[in-house]
């Protein structure tokens, strides 16, 4: 009884100095700043670096074995004047994981933050050695060293606390569901109450009529959606500022669930598919092309356009309540093809090209750095690049 209380006593305590010291978890953090005279004066005078990473895209899916009746109009279009990579080795399958392994251009398997999330650390598999994420060591960095403003708007990963010194601009959301309730952008309090009102939800949908069943699954495909809608319009907002010189937006698009209905073109709960994202991912990306041509800007800037990894069928969908009959269709039985998609589109690019060799998308940092320095101007120098 003693050794309960005791226990139960270091349990609490642990707990509200956890709460403590994430009270100010999503407190708006001054990012870094150019001085408002020079982001004027140099508004348009250099060519735009826009990197898009669009969540989960699938190479075989979009270029090699389309789904029979997809159309993606927008991915063929940009093919006829970009470089297509056909064998990507992705730098991991998880997004937490992959972006910091992309940014800063080295390998990592685990994060983990400290309590107040000012903290992040990385594991390096190679090395197997933990060490502090280093903001100052990442592609953003090599941006405002290159003279360029740098602005994020992305998705799951918290950028605008990570990044908060190396970037001007910043805009982040992730409203997911976890395993247990909780929500990236909540409270500290409703996150504290959100495991119990999870399990008492997961109780009721053992004794709830199937409609209420699937009002409750309707709220993960809702904030999904809310997700998409948030960082369309911050991405707008950037892309419509020519003094975001080096940006990153990366969108919660087309990994699952389905929130799109590509028949009736309009947003789905829980009736869509990966393919009917892909549908969406497509309009997205018609929508950035158009945008950019109307203020003359596709030209002339350089687009990176990738998935952070690829479809992850068996690994994680298969058995999910996601999966659905399209996706077995699709993936020809749930096989899983590691590789994602990545097109590059330099400046003037009107031609196609391919590049067949295996390329390890990790290399993006360094690839994105030979376009900051101009050594990469050309396909003849980005295949050289990718053969080295």
């Amino acid at each position: 009884m003693g050794f309960t209380a005791i226990f139960g006593a270091i349990t609490i305590s642990q707990l509200l100095w956890c709460f403590w010291q994430a009270r100010d978890l999503n407190t708006p953090i001054s990012l870094h700043h150019q001085p408002v005279e020079m982001t004027r004066s140099k508004a348009g005078s250099k060519p735009r670096i826009i990197w898009i990473l669009l969540d989960e895209l699938s190479y075989e899916q979009i270029y090699e074995h389309r789904f029979e009746g997809l159309n993606l109009p927008t991915f063929d279009n940009i093919a006829q004047q970009s470089t297509v990579f056909t064998h990507v080795v992705p730098a991991g399958i998880l997004t937490e994981n992959v972006v910091p392994s992309l940014i800063a251009g080295s390998p990592v398997d685990h994060i983990r933050s400290s309590v107040d999330g000012a903290r992040l650390s990385s594991h390096d598999p190679i090395f197997n050695h933990w060490h502090l994420f280093n903001q100052h060591g990442t592609i953003f960095q090599d941006a405002l060293h290159a003279g360029y403003s740098t602005a994020v708007a992305g998705w799951y990963n918290p950028y605008c606390r990570i990044l908060s010194e190396v970037i001007d601009r910043c805009y982040w959301t992730s409203h997911q569901l976890t395993p247990t309730g909780l929500i990236g952008e909540a409270s500290v309090t409703a996150n504290a109450i959100a495991p119990l009102q999870d399990s008492l939800e997961s109780i009721a949908r053992l004794f709830a009529s199937r409609n209420n069943k699937r009002a409750l699954d309707d709220q993960g495909t809702e904030f999904h959606i809310s997700d998409y809608r948030e960082l369309l319009e911050a991405g707008d907002e950037l892309l419509n500022d020519s003094s975001s010189e080096f940006l990153f937006l990366h969108m919660p698009i087309p990994h699952p669930g389905g929130i799109y209905n590509r028949k009736t073109g309009g947003f789905a709960l829980n009736e869509g598919s990966y393919i009917d994202n892909l549908a969406l991912a497509d309009q997205y990306l018609g929508h950035v092309y158009k945008l950019l041509k109307q203020r003359n800007e596709w030209d002339s800037s350089t687009i990176l356009i990738m998935g952070d990894h690829s479809w992850r069928t068996q690994l994680l969908w298969v058995e999910s309540a996601l999966w659905t009959a399209e996706d077995q269709v699709a993936s020809h039985g749930g096989q899983f093809d590691d590789r994602p998609a990545y097109i590059v589109k330099i400046p003037q690019q009107k031609q196609p090209f391919r590049i067949e060799t295996p390329f390890s998308a990790i290399r993006t940092r360094a690839l994105l750095q030979g376009i900051l320095n101009g050594q990469i101007h050309s396909t003849e120098g980005l295949a050289a690049f990718a053969r080295q």
